[in-house]
């Protein structure tokens, strides 16, 4: 009996140990998770910065309507809101999208004195969309581009000639790029920095180099959602988030075209909106780039971030700016890769917990490993190519704890039956 009672204390004993070696580890990383939601709701908390609002106006062209650009730069100008215009400097004629040769009109006439008047009294930033806005040969189908695909040499040429033509027929410097369909490659990311450009507004999911030259400041809404993005960022843990707003021409109904969602009353109201919100900022793409220090590294760095943001529910992303109309600024870049983290060991831990608690129902424990190594190895998609000591310490802990949970999950079953092999003889 006394052997018995001994057996009984110990297999507790090796169960508790068991359960600490395979629990500690989960319970860690969701304390980890809980710190930052703190982290995050302090920041939510604290001084409250400006918000950024830049409106990208794409397509400005020979052929586009000069009455639309008057009646949308009028109204921003309203307000004191800079646009940055981004123009085709040589529009082809026909269709953008074939890409055999055709006839182009390069900007001139009344159309570039026009440009050129605002931009000399500070109502627009032009920025180059392109040069002719032609998709190349190698995407004569969607999707479609200028310059992905495309040798150095051409992109460069391409991308040269649109800023000679730009600067010589507004008069002012053009230091913004901003590819056609906001589709470029690492090409061209380096032929524009060798071009004379500064910065480059494009997608928020496109390639980025982190050691490229250019500063990055990617189009993250619509007018469509304008609103609801500003809201984001009045919301998130932020001093001093950008939202850029893209919009044509073909979005006002008074243009007649069927894709058009907005009057120009409603665009008016919209910006009157924005402007009474006393932490709203109006600024040119350039300017709030430049003043942010939006660079290539950052871009990436939120690139990265951005595929594991997506699995968060929608409430956390507008309160955690996570949400893609919403572009954060480098001072919480280390922020949200905590919160994205922290968000990740919580998701982690609760799931190593779940296992724990079912793993006796399985036929064998050891099935759960492999489910445990995805889960771990899932961890690293929110660590920052940029960073590998952060790779390295997320592998180390999701190693050491696939270790502690595999012998705390099979230790248990080991010792109960050592245990009951040594009762056998007792209890005969």
């Amino acid at each position: 009996m006394q052997s018995s009672g001994v057996s009984a204390v110990s297999a507790r004993a090796s169960r508790l140990r068991a359960l600490l070696m395979g629990g500690a580890l989960p319970a860690l990383l969701i304390l980890a998770g809980l710190a930052s939601g703190l982290y995050g709701w302090l920041s939510r908390h604290g001084p409250a910065g400006h918000v950024y609002v830049v409106f990208r106006f794409d397509d400005p062209s020979m052929v586009s309507s000069a009455a639309i650009e008057r009646e949308v730069v009028g109204i921003l100008q309203r307000y004191g809101a800079p646009c940055t215009v981004a123009v085709i400097p040589e529009v082809v004629v026909g269709s953008v999208h074939d890409s055999r040769p055709q006839r182009s009109l390069k900007l001139s006439g009344a159309k570039a004195h026009m440009l050129s008047a605002w931009a000399r009294e500070g109502a627009i930033e032009v920025a180059a969309h392109g040069l002719s806005h032609q998709t190349n040969s190698l995407h004569s189908t969607a999707p479609w581009s200028e310059f992905v695909g495309l040798p150095y040499a051409e992109q460069l040429r391409r991308l040269v000639r649109s800023r000679q033509i730009l600067e010589a027929a507004i008069g002012v410097p053009v230091r913004a790029f901003v590819p056609p369909w906001n589709s470029y490659d690492l090409v061209t990311l380096r032929a524009a920095a060798d071009a004379g450009y500064t910065v480059l507004s494009g997608g928020r999911s496109g390639p980025a180099n982190p050691a490229c030259r250019l500063h990055m400041l990617p189009a993250t809404t619509s007018l469509r959602a304008a609103r609801r993005a500003v809201r984001a960022a009045l919301m998130a843990p932020d001093g001093a988030p950008a939202v850029v707003v893209v919009f044509h021409d073909y979005d006002f109904r008074e243009s007649g075209d069927p894709r058009a969602f907005i009057t120009y009353s409603g665009f008016r109201d919209l910006v009157a909106d924005l402007a009474s919100e006393p932490r709203v900022r109006f600024a040119g793409l350039s300017d709030v780039a430049l003043r942010l220090r939006l660079d290539a590294a950052h871009f990436a760095e939120r690139t990265h971030h951005k595929g594991f943001a997506r699995l968060a529910p929608a409430h956390l992303h507008d309160s955690f700016l996570l949400a893609g109309g919403v572009f954060p600024s480098p001072g919480v870049a280390s922020g949200v890769a905590f919160l994205v983290g922290g968000g990740g060991a919580v998701l982690m831990g609760g799931a190593w917990l779940l296992v724990l608690v079912a793993v006796r129902r399985l036929t064998s424990p050891r099935c759960a490993a492999p489910l445990l190594v995805v889960l771990l190895l899932a961890a690293t998609v929110g660590i920052s190519a940029e960073a590998p000591w952060r790779r390295a310490a997320v592998l180390c802990v999701a190693i050491g704890a696939c270790v502690g949970l595999s012998v705390g999950l099979l230790r248990p079953r080991a010792t109960l039956s050592g245990g009951a092999a040594r009762r056998d003889p007792d209890a005969e």
